[in-house]
């Protein structure tokens, strides 16, 4: 059975209509799209400042005022494959003096809101490619090299746009940012109400995905709400996301495709609501998945780390293919980056304090330990995890209590795992 292709045009308020400032990132749509095609990449590298010459030649620009970021297959439920397929519709800009300027390939260049609101996408040449980013620092030294390109950790991969005839659209999210003020939200506003009500008569679906919703309080996404029920006769469905935490991103894209948000089991196992998430309740809704996740990759971690002379680098490979860890990295936004090293790490304290229980003896005590013991376990933890090249940041404050079970803390001096260990006779509870 053929998949069903969606194209999807994400489209907002151009950066140059809000502010010339060149340190503004934007309202948010190049992360919406990154973190929904290839949600392991993220990255926040996004500014649609370049030199005209790299506007003109590299393949991911092609002299195109949009980006093509490829495509990301996703099942909608209950079986439904969905290959979806983003575009960004953005304004790109050059540096100059202290302030941007407009890029131009040629007279009949269309403005934003023509282009915004076609059916059609099409690029100068039959040479565009997809944009796609990579991780920081893979590209450093091609970024200390150039003076124009911002979006130093972009890759061109051979992914063709299409040929000359363009790609037609099949649905529009238009990306609201609450974060603006004054002056700023008012153009916003007044933007997107024209570009709304442009789109509309496209009559392809609307979406509109506010962003960045993790830095505002609930009366500025209401902002949101307000434009969505207001600009046109009927209401447009309205999505409150964020990128950087990865909360209701794929959402906005699946109410785009259907007209309603995929079917989420919720703390009974019975389907809930199909109607749009907000914040609060996607933020939930991720809580309780994340959480799924980390049991998942914990029992990984169980199965495969068995030693505590394991090495982070030795087992990382093993651990790339198994779709426990991949699944933790999709969801977990950027937390998930940094969570799954320390639960390797935790998984390392875990085999060496059993190992400890053994060698001391403490598992047969069914009284508290006395000082001396207790140091005895401390010094223990602690060459140990000195001698590992991975443990080397683990702090350890041993609290060695029979019947008390072992908790894991973040230290918030040093961002690294702190351990403030007890032994328990029967059960290990670990925390990130």
């Amino acid at each position: 059975m053929a998949i069903r292709v969606f194209r999807v045009a994400v489209v907002g308020c151009p950066r140059l209509l809000i502010t010339a400032d060149p340190t503004f990132s934007g309202v948010g749509k190049s992360c919406l799209c990154n973190r929904f095609v290839r949600p392991e990449a993220y990255t926040e590298a996004h500014d649609s400042t370049v030199s005209a010459d790299n506007w003109t030649e590299k393949p991911a620009y092609n002299g195109d005022h949009f980006l093509y970021w490829g495509a990301a297959s996703k099942y909608l439920g209950e079986g439904a494959k969905v290959r979806f397929q983003v575009i960004e519709q953005t304004e790109f800009c050059e540096l100059v003096g202290s302030g941007l300027q407009h890029l131009r390939a040629h007279p009949s260049d269309q403005d934003y809101l023509q282009r915004a609101s076609s059916v059609r996408v099409v690029s100068q040449s039959s040479s565009k490619r997809a944009y796609q980013t990579h991780p920081e620092g893979a590209y450093a030294s091609s970024a200390a090299s150039s003076t124009y390109t911002v979006r130093s950790t972009q890759l061109f991969p051979n992914e063709d746009f299409g040929s000359g005839k363009g790609q037609g659209v099949s649905a529009y999210i238009c990306v609201f940012d609450p974060t603006l003020v004054g002056e700023e939200m008012t153009r916003q506003r007044d933007f997107l109400a024209g570009l709304l009500q442009l789109v509309s008569k496209t009559k392809k679906r609307i979406v509109l995905a506010c962003v960045k919703c993790d830095a505002v309080d609930e009366g500025k996404r209401k902002l949101g709400s307000a434009l969505a029920n207001s600009v046109l006769k009927k209401p447009i469905p309205y999505v409150e996301t964020s990128a950087r935490e990865g909360i209701n991103v794929d959402e906005a894209f699946f109410v785009a495709a259907t007209g309603s948000v995929r079917k989420r089991r919720g703390a009974t196992g019975k389907h809930s609501s199909s109607s749009p998430l907000t914040y609060k309740e996607g933020a939930d809704a991720k809580k309780q998945d994340v959480n799924q996740a980390r049991d998942a990759y914990r029992r990984l971690l169980t199965r495969k780390v068995t030693h505590f002379s394991c090495l982070w680098n030795d087992i990382l490979p093993v651990l790339e293919v198994e779709p426990e860890y991949n699944h933790l990295l999709r969801i977990g936004g950027e937390e998930a980056k940094e969570m799954v090293k320390k639960m390797f790490c935790m998984r390392l304290i875990e085999l060496k304090i059993k190992e400890g229980n053994d060698q001391l003896k403490l598992n047969t005590l069914r009284k508290k330990l006395d000082n001396g013991q207790q140091k005895a376990f401390q010094s223990y933890l602690s060459d140990a995890f000195k001698q590992h090249p991975d443990m080397g940041y683990v702090c350890v404050d041993a609290r060695v209590c029979v019947g008390v079970h072992m908790c894991w803390c973040e230290c918030p001096c040093a961002h690294v795992v702190c351990a403030c260990v007890s032994v328990c006779m029967h059960m290990l509870c670990v925390h990130v």
